[in-house]
């Protein structure tokens, strides 16, 4: 296993270093799972994943803090462009990937971690009333541009809002990269109305892409991701911040899985670094997504699961 990058490497790039305890259970006992690398920025570092020995959450440990985490965020980051989301979320994630509650409009539709507005826009014509938070400022500004709603420049952890403000709140592949998310879908849990729900979409560790592609697994995603949740410790998080009906919904999608493949190709010389995402998104690939979604849905095996919450009334 690599060894992770010292303080004092990172340093010379801005960064700092610190330990956490996990937050689900407050234990600093864990053991080492992993080490990887920024795959997708190219931001230099090696970052260890460890498994807290108390209740199995993975967590990044050491990771950057909260002012210098924003190294791993830069302007090409793809989530902050347009095109990049606009064709991944029409072209490969079935409806599913962010599954809505069961509730209906008309209502107050929370989205944290906005990015340009797509889903928060499909919402709205839907009839919601929707807000939005959103952590890049350009996004963010994209974002109230095509919904004409409230986008807060900001995260989960630093927004406020009122007591019983919303009927739903979603979080999609947002709640892995917060320092601190128990204390947010607590945060959450108060914003929301007494039979109220909550969606968010993460990463699934326990599944088996992970133990196959171990650091190539495309979903690992570090340093961004600080959190590593399996559908076990994400229900107990959920527990935890005292939400009841919980459940989880899996995609139709295969496609971390072929992104997983490709940067194995590229590490053994067979792509060209950098042509593996084109290949995700070939004609080929998009078949084979279609029909092993189905498949890998059904047996349990894709790479990420939306988790349902509601508030008790």
């Amino acid at each position: 296993m690599l060894a992770p990058s010292t303080p004092e490497e990172l340093a010379d790039i801005g960064v700092e270093l610190e330990q956490a305890a996990c937050a689900l259970c407050g234990s600093s006992a864990s053991t080492p799972v992993i080490v990887g690398r920024d795959r997708t920025c190219g931001v230099p570092g090696r970052f260890q994943v460890v498994r807290c020995d108390e209740c199995g959450l993975l967590r990044t440990d050491p990771r950057p803090t909260r002012n210098s985490i924003g190294r791993y965020y830069p302007p090409h980051y793809v989530a902050y462009h347009e095109e990049v989301v606009r064709r991944v979320g029409s072209g490969w994630f079935d409806r599913r990937v962010k599954a809505m509650p069961p509730v209906a409009p008309p209502g107050r539709l929370l989205e944290i971690g906005t990015s340009v507005g797509t889903f928060l826009d499909e919402r709205k014509r839907d009839g919601w009333d929707v807000t939005g938070v959103e952590f890049d400022e350009h996004a963010a500004a994209r974002a109230a541009e095509r919904t004409g709603a409230p986008i807060h420049v900001g995260s989960i952890e630093t927004v406020s809002f009122p007591p019983r403000s919303f009927d739903v709140i979603c979080a999609w592949q947002v709640v892995e990269h917060l320092h601190d998310p128990v204390s947010s879908l607590r945060r959450c849990f108060e914003w929301l109305v007494p039979g109220g729900w909550l969606a968010i979409a993460v990463p699934d560790v326990g599944a088996p892409g992970f133990r196959v592609f171990q650091d190539s697994w495309f979903a690992l995603e570090v340093p961004r991701h600080l959190y590593h949740f399996s559908a076990q410790t994400c229900r107990a998080m959920f527990e935890s911040c005292g939400f009841s009906a919980i459940r989880l919904v899996r995609p139709r999608t295969i496609y971390t899985t072929l992104l997983s493949i490709t940067n194995v190709l590229e590490d053994r010389g067979v792509v060209a670094r950098g042509n593996g995402r084109a290949m995700a998104n070939s004609l080929p690939a998009r078949v084979l997504n279609l029909g092993a979604g189905y498949v890998a849905a059904w047996m349990g095996l894709t790479d990420t699961f939306t988790m349902l919450g509601r508030k008790p009334r």
